[in-house]
C-alpha cells in the first residue's frame, strides 16, 4: 500500500491469516483477534507507505478505510 486513509476510533476486530491470505471479521475484541485497521496501518508504515487519519465526512467513499496501491493489481 502506498497510502492508507482510515477513520480513527472505529476499530474493526478480526484476524488475518498469512498462510492462506484470509481476513476474518469478529463482532468484538477477544484474545484471538485484533484491530484490523491498526494492522493495516502498521503494515503500510513498515513498507514505507503513508497513513492518514481522516474524519468520516472527509473520507473518500463510504467505508472505514481507503487506499492507494503502489502497484497495479492484475484482474483474475
Amino acid at each position: 500500500m502506498e497510502t492508507l486513509f482510515l477513520r480513527p476510533g472505529n476499530p474493526i476486530w478480526g484476524c488475518y491469516h498469512v498462510e492462506n491470505n484470509r481476513v476474518f471479521i469478529a463482532s468484538e475484541p477477544s484474545a484471538e483477534n485484533e484491530d484490523l485497521l491498526d494492522l493495516a496501518a502498521t503494515q503500510t508504515i513498515l513498507s514505507s507507505g503513508q497513513v492518514f487519519a481522516v474524519p468520516h465526512e472527509q473520507m473518500p467513499g463510504e467505508g472505514d478505510l481507503c487506499g492507494i496501491l503502489r502497484y497495479p493489481v492484475p484482474l483474475p
